[in-house]
């Protein structure tokens, strides 16, 4: 009678014992105090409205990516200029299997399925409504209004992961980052610059007021004497609304030299344009930055 007793006992205890919560110990991933200046709450986010979250993924090598890099663009190294292939670099920044399997057994616990947005599955996307992301991240998504502008935010000023997750998954959005608020364009002012001897390489008394094709020459140690490579080509990204001007590739001798030094042949560039981007041409429209970079 005493061991059937125990043997009660003992399977109460267990039986009583909570089961495995599918959130597991959760700790605060990222949290601000406050929403950045002029966006202001303007209401809780209706709970069945769906929104994409999207997890980055620990990239199991990205040590090793960078020295391949450094090793493919270093003079006087045995690998230089053998340059990585798309599925090498793809390689380098594929995530474990483990953390893989961490991150879809959480999402799985939750019911949900995640769809890789990216070749090397680093970056994941699931569609949830904000009733399940205030449920499976500890968030509370709110309603930000910019005052200036009257763009809106779906955003949390905080959200958690499960401590299973720790090294697993390096970034969530849309949570505690904001868009940027307002558009930023250069002020430009007109000034007067020789294109003649005065503005050769070794003349940089100019670059402490003003950054010129002959200043990038003679800071970066470009040569003077052209490639011999046709078919070199280089490419240049644009981002934050700076466009790139064909007209202002032509107004320098001096640049159009450097264009040649790099072995090539044209002074023009062509355009790519992702996801609806735009180049516009007018001069008011001409990015600073941009112009220097191409």
């Amino acid at each position: 009678m005493a061991k059937v007793l125990a043997w009660c006992v003992l399977l109460f205890v267990a039986l009583a014992r909570p089961l495995p919560s599918s959130k597991g110990e959760m700790r605060v991933y990222e949290k601000r105090d406050s929403a950045p200046r002029n966006f202001a709450a303007s209401g809780v986010t209706s709970a069945d409205h769906v929104i994409s979250l999207r997890f980055g993924l620990a990239q199991s090598n990205f040590p090793g990516l960078e020295k391949a890099l450094y090793e493919v663009s270093t003079p006087g190294r045995p690998q230089y200029g053998q340059h990585l292939s798309k599925a090498e670099v793809e390689e380098f920044i594929r995530p474990s299997s483990e953390t893989v399997s961490a991150v879809d057994d959480w999402l799985a616990s939750h019911g949900l399925t995640a769809t890789p947005l990216s070749p090397a599955g680093d970056w994941l996307a699931v569609n949830v409504t904000v009733d399940q992301a205030n449920s499976i991240l500890d968030a509370q998504y709110t309603n930000f209004t910019h005052v200036d502008t009257g763009r809106q935010a779906i955003r949390t000023l905080s959200y958690s992961l499960p401590a299973s997750l720790d090294g697993h998954v390096t970034f969530v959005h849309p949570t505690t980052a904001f868009p940027r608020s307002t558009v930023r364009h250069d002020v430009l002012y007109p000034r007067s610059f020789n294109t003649g001897a005065d503005q050769s390489a070794t003349n940089t008394s100019s670059c402490a007021s003003a950054i010129t094709p002959a200043c990038l020459q003679a800071m970066y140690n470009i040569p003077s004497t052209p490639a011999t490579q046709p078919t070199n080509q280089l490419a240049v990204t644009g981002f934050v609304e700076q466009y790139a001007n064909e007209a202002d590739l032509e107004v320098s001798s001096l640049l159009r030299n450097l264009i040649m030094v790099s072995g090539i042949s044209s002074t023009n560039f062509t355009v790519q344009t992702i996801n609806g981007g735009q180049n516009p041409q007018s001069q008011t429209q001409a990015g600073s930055e941009a112009d220097l970079d191409v």
